[in-house]
């Protein structure tokens, strides 16, 4: 029996806090040694996040945002009428394997934009 790759299988966000902690600390022209010692976080462990071979704490990835100059924010939005919502996910049971892989790109595409998500600076506040 073949292997199953368990990250696969997961929602996997370290890639995506990876890219957006990458995307501030260039915006905000800071190495990631610089970084490191406006933290207190080890340069590895930033290296390690922003490669998506680490997870971050969400105080831990605020902190790095926060010392760049962002201030990280997290929107609650209701299921009601999502694509998480148990109706559409009963409609979903009903499309064509065609559909169903179409539906794939579509969530592939949104998690890239969301890694491309722009930031935004805290107002008065300079790196």
């Amino acid at each position: 029996m073949a292997k199953t790759n368990d990250a696969a299988k997961t929602n996997d966000v370290k890639p995506v806090l990876g890219q957006i902690l990458r995307n501030a600390r260039r915006r905000a022209d800071v190495s990631q040694r610089q970084l490191a010692i406006r933290t207190g976080i080890a340069a590895p462990s930033i290296s390690r996040i922003e490669n998506g071979r680490e997870s971050p704490s969400f105080e831990r990835f605020a902190a790095c945002l926060e010392a760049l100059g962002f201030e990280p924010t997290v929107e609650l939005r209701e299921l009601s009428g999502s694509r998480a919502d148990p109706n559409h996910l009963a409609a979903e049971a009903q499309l064509t394997p065609s559909q169903r892989l179409e539906s794939l790109f579509e969530w592939m595409r949104f998690g890239d934009r969301l890694g491309r998500a722009p930031l935004r600076p805290l107002s008065g506040r300079k790196g």
